[in-house]
């Protein structure tokens, strides 16, 4: 796309309407034309038709959109088999999620917000990396004196 459009390939346009603006000494001349554009001039035209420039480069970014909105061909498309494996996986691990937050909830009396399960993608699968829990200061004071009552 060029830095600036010719007017000579730009299309003729006819004008509907002029509107003069501007302070005195910077007076321009807005042309309303039928595509919609408003062409500025420093004086006002005296034909019926003049050249728009928005048009061309309208139409040379229309050119770029429609080559940047085609869809991606996956060949061959990916099958129900494929995706319902991967639905399986999914619920599979949040099913593991979901007992690993409940057995951790239920030993220590804290609720299952509090409980983050991270699960890792390795080589033998999904596999759990890691627990992390949010206790308020209360709850975690609880806990800690159970731990020493019981190892009296």
């Amino acid at each position: 796309m060029p830095d600036k459009p010719s007017r000579k390939s730009a299309p003729q346009q006819l004008v509907l309407e002029i509107v003069k603006t501007g302070d005195w000494s910077k007076v321009v001349y807005l042309h309303k034309l039928e595509c919609g554009h408003i062409e500025t001039r420093k004086r006002a035209a005296t034909t019926k038709k003049i050249a728009c420039l928005d048009c061309v480069k309208a139409n040379s970014l229309q050119k770029v959109l429609v080559g940047l909105s085609k869809p991606t061909v996956i060949d061959p498309p990916l099958g129900d088999i494929w995706t319902s494996e991967i639905d399986e996986d999914i619920a599979q691990t949040e099913q593991e999620i979901n007992v690993i937050r409940a057995g951790i909830a239920n030993s220590l009396s804290i609720p299952l917000e509090a409980i983050d399960v991270v699960m890792e993608d390795t080589e033998d699968g999904i596999q759990l990396s890691y627990v992390m829990l949010f206790l308020d200061p209360d709850t975690a004071l609880r806990i800690s004196k159970n731990i020493q009552s019981s190892n009296k």
